[in-house]
């Protein structure tokens, strides 16, 4: 039998929980029975330890939790309705079972050891697993796949998302969180409705989620420009790339000086269109935050904007042209008035400026 524990919300305790399954089922058919009630015990007592840490029951912390015996973690679930008294019942017997780890109680023990026995573990591993899952919405709200699943179909919903989130513990909040940032590294394509909804999601939790989550996507990014793909790092920076300030100064000036060598320059008669994409997805906003004329890519930065004054007027499509003057106001809102005018009074590009500034002021230059 195959259990997943996709309920499971610590990682730990599943990748414990699938392991000691498999070998539960494998001890069954190899008629390793003494095996068989130990590990029962074993998973019930992690499956009952796993929901109450993530979940404590008022009046419970962490710490208090992990002190408690495994009879006391049985009753705990039985009162809160984590599992039913019968199944409470069947899973003190276990326990005793458990203890045949050591071979004094097993000595001591009037009870053999037999298949029904062990049969009967099984089964009753087989109920509490089925408990907890049961039961884990009714106690503590919807799991975040539900709540993303209803936020992404219905539109409305997301108007009531702090009810919602009163409704689900800690982790799945959390978890929610996760599910928006994955639908958009992970999508092959995404819409403006897509990504508005990824913005939505990830700006109303944020405030909600522990720093350490943030700060695992904002490190992705320089794992992804020295280790991954070119796209992904630029998803994660067009999420992550006002948080930088978790990184050293050199890791953040590697990261802005890939960023801006993937942004390039305007070219003659052929759109660049990143500079329109890096503009729209806030890129070159994140961008600026970092920009200052002591840095390296200070200069390319100042190099894309030229290269936009001496050959937009080259580009063919009224289109090419907007966009391509959209990302140069955002551009130019990274740095100051003073910087701005030594650009546009270079001499180099005197033959360029009428046209520049003639787009630049074009109030009927439309994106169609």
């Amino acid at each position: 039998m195959n259990q997943d524990f996709n309920f499971i919300q610590d990682h730990q305790f599943k990748r414990i929980l699938i392991r000691d399954y498999v070998e539960l089922n494998n001890c069954l058919e190899s008629k390793a029975f003494k095996s068989v009630l130990v590990l029962s015990g074993s998973i019930i007592e992690a499956l009952l330890l796993e929901f109450l840490l993530n979940n404590p029951p008022n009046g419970y912390t962490k710490s208090k939790i992990n002190k408690l015996k495994f009879f006391e973690l049985i009753e705990l679930s039985e009162t809160i309705n984590l599992i039913s008294k019968t199944t409470k019942d069947l899973s003190t017997v276990i326990r005793e079972y458990r203890n045949y780890v050591h071979p004094n109680k097993e000595l001591r023990s009037k009870s053999d050891i037999n298949e029904d026995k062990a049969v009967i573990a099984c089964r009753l591993v087989n109920m509490v697993i089925s408990s907890v899952k049961e039961n884990h919405p009714k106690l503590y709200g919807n799991k975040a796949e539900d709540v993303f699943s209803k936020l992404h179909s219905d539109s409305h919903s997301r108007k009531i998302l702090n009810y919602l989130l009163d409704k689900m513990n800690q982790n799945e909040i959390d978890l929610l969180y996760q599910k928006f940032i994955s639908f958009y590294l992970l999508s092959d394509s995404i819409n403006y409705s897509d990504r508005n909804f990824v913005y939505f999601g990830k700006e109303k939790l944020e405030e909600f989620v522990s720093e350490s989550i943030i700060k695992s996507y904002v490190f992705k990014i320089e794992q992804e420009i020295t280790n991954g793909s070119k796209e992904q790092a630029e998803r994660l920076f067009e999420l992550f790339g006002d948080k930088l300030n978790y990184y050293s100064q050199d890791s953040i000036n590697t990261i802005l000086i890939y960023i801006y060598s993937c942004l390039g320059v305007c070219s003659s008669y052929s759109v660049n269109e990143n500079l329109y994409n890096y503009s729209s997805k806030g890129i070159i906003t994140k961008m600026n935050l970092y920009l200052d004329n002591s840095k390296s890519y200070y200069s390319t930065h100042l190099n894309v904007m030229e290269s936009i004054i001496e050959r937009i007027a080259d580009l063919k499509e009224d289109w090419d042209k907007y966009s391509t003057r959209e990302a140069f106001n955002y551009l130019r809102q990274g740095i100051s008035d003073v910087e701005y005018e030594k650009l546009i009074h270079k001499e180099a590009l005197q033959p360029n400026i009428a046209d520049f500034t003639k787009i630049l002021n074009d109030s009927d230059l439309l994106p169609f």
